[in-house]
């Protein structure tokens, strides 16, 4: 009996609620890190960076801030979430220093109560005067790539898509781009490289006979920060491209090569053995693979614990994890 009445004494104060100064005190500060990682930190004298991060230790001297210790912001920082499970706030070591920014700031979510209603909402009723006025608007430090992703694929539908407009919406904050799908030229590629320099997730799939191995070249060289690449149905791509990867994008992470026929084992092997960061590779319908080249990517999975997706692989227990890298990626799979 004691030993049940422990239990519940136990289970009582694990779903005691938490008291309301507590909760007060965390919204507060919920509230503060909003206003200063999403525009404030400028105003109150902080550098921002291009991608939006801020020393860390430097934002706990902000006034504002002077109620809560570095270890329970940090702890604020790392488990908040919004509605749908997404991290409000994302944090990083860069230089030994501890540096911190706002990610719903950065990627808009769409109010779930409104789905499959006829009422147009009223951000695509914005988005729709952005885009026939881009001329009137400076993205240069916009921080919401989710937007600028919809008002390109939006331009797309409507055939209004150049590089006049990209030279508009393209701009060095941008991390995740998704232009699959989109009929890019090569000073299309040109303005990618030049104008979103700290890119990290790149969908080009289905983009046309542009990509090309040397256009691949060029682009990558200037793109270091590459973790995930959609290069699927780029039908004109060889091993020089593979090459190039192993070469400019050594913080690869996840790579979709399905439907690129030119590509040859070797050539896969070779990136394989150079890309020590690579977590998921995609050539599932490549038919260049032998059975000797499927044997040695069995047992790379097994020793490096990677994802690689080919018809007749045996990775049954891979396929389960498939889904949460490609959404990860920015949902540009």
């Amino acid at each position: 009996m004691a030993l049940a009445l422990n239990s519940l004494e136990t289970i009582n104060v694990e779903i005691t609620p938490k008291p309301k100064w507590e909760v007060d005190k965390e919204q507060r500060l919920g509230k503060r890190l909003a206003y200063l990682l999403r525009y404030g930190a400028a105003k109150e004298g902080l550098d921002v960076s291009e991608s939006g991060f801020v020393d860390f230790a430097k934002l706990m001297q902000v006034p504002m801030l002077r109620y809560y210790t570095p270890k329970e912001t940090l702890d604020y920082i790392h488990n908040s979430v919004s509605d749908s499970g997404r991290h409000r706030f994302e944090k990083k070591v860069e230089n030994q220093q501890v540096v911190v920014r706002a990610v719903y700031g950065r990627r808009m979510e769409r109010n779930v109560i409104h789905k499959d209603t006829g009422v147009t909402r009223l951000v695509e009723l914005c988005m729709d005067y952005v885009c026939q006025n881009l001329d009137s608007f400076d993205f240069s430090t916009f921080p919401d790539e989710f937007l600028v992703n919809s008002m390109i694929h939006k331009l797309r539908r409507r055939k209004k898509l150049n590089n006049r407009t990209f030279r508009h919406l393209l701009c060095p904050t941008i991390e995740h781009l998704d232009l699959g799908y989109v009929y890019l030229t090569e000073n299309t590629l040109k303005l990618v490289a030049s104008q979103c320099p700290h890119l990290r997730h790149l969908n080009l799939r289905e983009c046309g006979y542009v990509i090309t191995d040397h256009a691949l070249s060029n682009l990558t060289k200037k793109l270091p920060h590459l973790e995930t690449l959609n290069l699927a149905c780029c039908h004109h791509l060889t091993d020089s491209t593979l090459r190039a990867l192993s070469k400019n994008c050594k913080e690869l992470s996840q790579i979709n090569l399905t439907n690129v026929p030119l590509l040859t084992q070797q050539g896969i092997l070779n990136m394989l053995s150079s890309l020590h960061k690579l977590k998921h590779l995609d050539i599932y319908d490549n038919t260049n693979i032998s059975e000797e080249g499927i044997n040695i990517l069995t047992e790379c999975m097994k020793v490096r614990g990677i994802v690689i997706v080919l018809k007749g692989l045996d990775c049954h227990e891979s396929y389960q994890s498939i889904a949460l890298p490609m959404a990860s990626a920015g949902q540009f799979w």
